[in-house]
């Protein structure tokens, strides 16, 4: 039963900072040898090649699904 505490849930973890990119393919490697990014042309396009080498050096497995807005 929920007793109106604080529930965090998910992995606990954010980053908001100068260089954080750097840190995708280590975070995501702590939780796995996988990832699936959701993410939309626009963000893509300015943070896929970042996020693409961070998740290469750490050795972690990606696929993207890009979604296109209306």
């Amino acid at each position: 039963m929920f007793d109106g505490g604080y529930l965090q849930v998910g992995a606990g973890r954010y980053h908001q900072h100068p260089g954080a990119l750097k840190l995708v393919g280590p975070e995501a490697a702590y939780w796995g040898k996988k990832a699936f990014i959701v993410t939309d042309e626009t963000v893509w396009a300015k943070t896929g090649a970042r996020v693409e080498e961070s998740l290469q050096t750490a050795g972690v497995e990606y696929h993207v699904e890009c979604t296109a807005l209306p």
